[in-house]
């Protein structure tokens, strides 16, 4: 984590992980990078989560306790010198987080290559489903184990492995599923913002942010949509890419611009971005 670029893409691959939201500028005051105060609790358990624990309190349970420093004191009289700060005593685990969350990128960057039938090119065709999301990562060298339902291609930082559920109660993933979605309709909108005026305000600043977050990575996204044929297998859709023309700060729109995939050729589709 060494330039304000990197700070910006652990932002949106947070947002686009767990659908939450921690600023740029919010990191690059945790990494002391600029000068910032005590974390908010709210920052700690999203990248908590981002490591794989339930929140900042889980994370700690599992955070080994830190020596405590041992003062030696001399016979012989000392000249005086300027007296150290205590560190706060949540630097510690904070300091072990941020290398478990630098450690995922590591992790992800070493991948092992995909997963293919020997000695033969496989393609996905439009309507293919797989029993479980491993079944299909595994084609890319990916483990389930790394994703909740949304993981880059190895090598290929700007197509995205998205597994989303049809009619998520709080996602609500919308599209005609006779066709096979030729356009998926997404935007958050939990229930337990209905009729509340300040969670409705929030919603709409999320759908906000994701809105211009999509539009700013320009990634184009390997559809399986689990639940459109049976309640636990994935269909897979296509590639799909952000709709400039139909999405909005309420909604994303995305399209699909190819029926089939190539597991060996995946180059060719970055011509199919916006």
């Amino acid at each position: 984590m060494k330039t304000p670029k990197d700070f910006d893409f652990l932002s949106e691959q947070i947002f686009e992980r767990q659908h939450e939201t921690v600023s740029a500028s919010t990191l690059k005051r945790i990494w002391g990078y600029l000068p910032g105060r005590t974390p908010r609790q709210s920052s700690l358990d999203i990248l908590s989560r981002f490591a794989g624990h339930t929140n900042w309190e889980a994370f700690l349970g599992q955070t080994e306790a830190q020596p405590k420093e041992v003062e030696v004191k001399s016979p012989l009289p000392q000249p005086q010198a300027r007296t150290k700060k205590a560190l706060p005593k949540w630097l510690w685990p904070l300091s072990a987080l941020l290398i478990l969350v630098v450690g995922w990128f590591v992790l992800r960057s070493l991948s092992p290559a995909s997963e293919r039938r020997s000695g033969e090119a496989y393609t996905l065709k439009k309507g293919q489903t797989f029993a479980t999301m491993d079944d299909y990562l595994k084609l890319f060298g990916v483990s389930a184990a790394d994703t909740l339902w949304y993981q880059t291609v190895p090598h290929h930082p700007s197509l995205h492995l998205w597994g989303p559920q049809y009619h998520h109660p709080r996602w609500h993933n919308e599209g005609d599923a006779e066709k096979l979605l030729p356009t998926i309709t997404e935007w958050w909108e939990p229930e337990y913002a209905a009729g509340d005026p300040k969670q409705q305000r929030l919603l709409s600043e999320m759908n906000r942010q994701g809105y211009y977050m999509s539009r700013r990575l320009n990634d184009l996204r390997i559809t399986f949509m689990r639940g459109l044929t049976s309640d636990s297998a994935y269909t897979f859709l296509g590639a799909y890419r952000m709709s400039l023309a139909e999405s909005d700060t309420a909604h994303i729109v995305w399209e699909r611009v190819a029926d089939e995939v190539d597991l060996e050729h995946l180059d060719y589709l970055e011509q199919l971005r916006n």
